[in-house]
């Protein structure tokens, strides 16, 4: 297939008349419940030899609807797009929700996809999934529009965890608290930070802690704290555990944003500019400022400890995001 990976825009793409089966959705997080719609597209891809796509939204149309009280996305766009090729995808629709989009009429909605993706097959969706202006269209409307077409509409259930359904708002609530482990659950993979590393003030080295720094900044920030995480370098390959901190550093910066170090155990082979995955697997304790540096140097020994601890019963299949 001659077309790239990742595009943000439906203009100018060249699919050369290969039947396109197509998952919509904003899929913030690419939780459980989200997999399912996506493994729907998948699956009619594979059994007509047709391209795989997603179709998801950068910025989140809240930005445009309200927005004086936007939702922070649970991952960036890069790790969003990882998350699906990972999975299978084909391609990653990953466009801007414009005021134009959101001005479509649901009657118009499959012929607007169609002029961009004349080889439009089928459409995967969620149960709740709403389409046209106004958010007047619903899973009946879409089929009825779809049968004009002859596109397939497949729709997936609400995945539910106790009792309650998966939700991105759920997983939000629980990173914001500091509860990783139950973000985990609801995600299907360890929650993870994604890009290069850059070298830092060398703070970390000369507490006795060498770290590797990552100017990580999601729209939603996780609780500040000391986490047990795995490095999952691109290049090199390979599981690292070690201890983060994410948060300001109050003991040792007097203001600023939030940096995320990361102190590996006995790995040191990552280089700048090398594209690297955090995955977030327990969450030891929040941030705090010590009076003294000597405190501190003493307690980040006892969180590296206990994060070694930890880490050594995290299962092989639950370190990969799919």
């Amino acid at each position: 297939m001659n077309f790239p990976a990742t595009v943000d825009s439906l203009s100018g793409l060249s699919l050369g008349g290969q039947a396109l089966h197509l998952a919509i959705g904003v899929f913030d997080g690419v939780h459980r419940g989200h997999r399912a719609v996506v493994k729907a597209a998948l699956s009619s891809a594979r059994l007509d030899g047709g391209i795989a796509a997603v179709l998801t939204f950068w910025p989140h149309p809240s930005r445009l609807l309200t927005p004086d009280a936007p939702v922070p996305q649970i991952l960036t766009p890069e790790a969003k797009s990882a998350i699906f090729h990972e999975m299978g995808v084909d391609l990653v629709l990953q466009i801007p929700f414009t005021q134009e989009f959101s001005m479509i009429e649901a009657a118009e909605f499959l012929p607007y996809l169609m002029k961009f993706l004349p080889g439009l097959a089928s459409v995967s969706i969620g149960e709740n999934f709403c389409f046209g202006r106004g958010r007047t269209g619903d899973i009946a409307r879409l089929i009825e529009e779809a049968g004009k077409y002859d596109i397939e509409v497949f729709s997936s259930g609400r995945i539910k965890e106790n009792g309650e359904e998966i939700s991105s708002t759920r997983i939000r609530e629980n990173l914001q608290s500091g509860h990783i482990g139950r973000a985990n659950r609801l995600l299907g993979y360890p929650y993870f930070s994604y890009g290069p590393p850059v070298s830092g003030r060398g703070a970390g080295r000369d507490l006795g802690f060498p770290t590797i720094n990552f100017p990580w900044a999601p729209e939603l920030r996780p609780a500040y704290g000391v986490y047990a995480v795995e490095l999952l370098p691109d290049e090199v390959g390979g599981h690292h555990p070690g201890v983060a901190n994410y948060g300001v550093r109050p003991t040792v910066v007097a203001d600023g944003d939030p940096v995320l170090e990361v102190h590996l155990f006995s790995f040191d082979g990552i280089k700048p500019g090398a594209t690297c995955r955090v995955a977030w697997h327990r969450f030891l304790r929040p941030e705090r400022k010590f009076t003294h540096v000597e405190d501190l140097i003493r307690q980040i020994a006892l969180d590296k400890e206990e994060a070694r601890g930890m880490l050594q019963v995290v299962e092989v299949s639950d370190r990969r995001a799919v």
